[in-house]
């Protein structure tokens, strides 16, 4: 074989093991940016561990009126008083996850009602569901209110005045009546809660 040929074999051969090693090199920097990146984003990483909340942009509750399943208007200010923080849960019982999430709901309210939470569930199905959603209620043995929503799904009336783009929502009303959490259950932490009712 050409002896130019050999050494332009092996000059390729080194500059072809030092691109391996340089790939390798960056290839282990690009995972530890990315696990880097992604541990801080992790659900299970809490900013709110230290009680302190960094609001979101702060608006006005909408007014509501709507029946309850003992077909009793409910107004918003029934429930928000200068003591109270309201949750409103948006659902509708044909959504897997909003029947998955109403465990937790009732577990906040076991957990902060005493302490001035005020759980007020809003089904999106309409007035017609009443007593489907009652005898659920009853089934499941859940004591928070459940309020239904005028309009049907995604024309319910309230769902659209909170500007909810789909359900399960948790939305948080300070005791100043102002909307500080909008968030789906899976982002939601019970600290939001502690944090509002403190203040």
């Amino acid at each position: 074989m050409n002896l130019n040929l050999v050494n332009e074999l092996k000059r390729l051969t080194n500059l072809y093991n030092k691109l391996l090693k340089s790939s390798y090199f960056i290839n282990v920097v690009m995972i530890f940016i990315c696990f880097s990146i992604v541990g801080c984003a992790s659900p299970n990483s809490n900013k709110f561990d230290d009680d302190s909340l960094e609001l979101a942009e702060v608006s006005s509750a909408p007014y509501f009126q709507l029946k309850s399943l003992s077909m009793r208007n409910k107004t918003l200010s029934h429930y928000n008083g200068s003591d109270s923080v309201v949750m409103l849960f948006f659902w509708a019982s044909w959504n897997q996850e909003s029947m998955d999430a109403l465990y937790y709901i009732q577990d906040y309210y076991d957990d902060f009602n005493s302490q001035g939470l005020e759980v007020v569930t809003i089904n999106i199905e309409g007035q017609d569901k009443r007593t489907q959603i009652q005898e659920l209620m009853n089934n499941y043995g859940y004591k928070f209110d459940v309020l239904m929503d005028e309009g049907v799904n995604w024309q319910a009336k309230t769902f659209n005045a909170y500007n909810v783009k789909s359900i399960p929502r948790i939305i948080l009303i300070d005791k100043s009546g102002d909307v500080r959490i909008n968030r789906h259950p899976d982002e939601f932490s019970r600290n939001y809660i502690k944090v509002l009712l403190n203040e």
